[in-house]
């Protein structure tokens, strides 16, 4: 039973070298700034924020354009072989016609451009905020994984040193040093650790798979840098 249990803590030992290297090898360090631009630029949210802003904008120009002057240029003559142009009273025709017409005073006209103006500044605000929600979401999403990151590394040392003293306990305990508690002890120490390092990795993988669609990474592509974050050391 004994053996049994001694090989299966090296296995595992295996296993966790195995994947942390693995991890590291096809990881790619991506520091905050660069998650927090991926964000920005891969959330359907702040494309449709966008989409709704440059809608409100182009009615608010639509209606505001109503008081611009809109010219209309022409001219009364023509090719000889339309004939002579026709005017009123026999005049000779015009070179160049030229009318501007624009609304001055429309009290309806006012009331929709400062609809429309308004729907735009909300529009605005709400792009902001959505902004804002989408920076906040990557940098609270990466702080969290630098730092499980960071508890997972220190487990895995924390983990070797744990098994190299439940078996020193246990040679003393077979050498009749120490009594059979030392070794429940160790074990529970031990057992502590692994514990930990099962929280330290579903809570990387959790956080890895809410980077990856916040960025539109790969999830077991992204790895943090440490950030200055009181529980994420440089």
């Amino acid at each position: 039973m004994k053996r049994t249990s001694s090989s299966f803590r090296k296995f595992f030992m295996t296993v966790i070298g195995c994947l942390a290297f693995a991890f590291h090898a096809t990881a790619e360090t991506v520091p905050l700034k660069r998650a927090v631009e991926l964000a920005l630029s891969h959330s359907t949210t702040m494309a449709a924020a966008h989409t709704d802003e440059q809608r409100a904008f182009s009615a608010y120009l639509a209606q505001r354009n109503e008081y611009l002057p809109q010219l209309l240029v022409g001219s009364g003559l023509g090719p000889p072989s339309l004939g002579y142009p026709l005017t009123l009273e026999g005049a000779a025709p015009s070179i160049v016609n030229m009318n501007a017409q624009s609304a001055i005073f429309n009290l309806a006209l006012r009331d929709f451009v400062r609809a429309a103006h308004t729907e735009y500044q909300e529009s605005t605000v709400q792009t902001k905020d959505q902004r804002e929600q989408v920076i906040q979401d990557a940098v609270l999403s990466y702080a969290e994984l630098c730092k499980w990151q960071s508890v997972l590394a220190y487990a895995s040392r924390e983990y070797d040193a744990a098994l190299k003293t439940e078996q020193a306990v246990n040679q003393r305990v077979q050498q009749g040093v120490d009594s059979a508690l030392a070794r429940s002890q160790a074990r529970l120490i031990t057992a502590r650790v692994y514990l930990r390092i099962s929280q330290a990795q579903g809570s990387i993988d959790v956080l890895g798979t809410r980077l990856a669609q916040l960025t539109g990474l790969p999830a077991e592509s992204i790895k943090s840098t440490p950030i200055p974050y009181p529980g994420c050391p440089k």
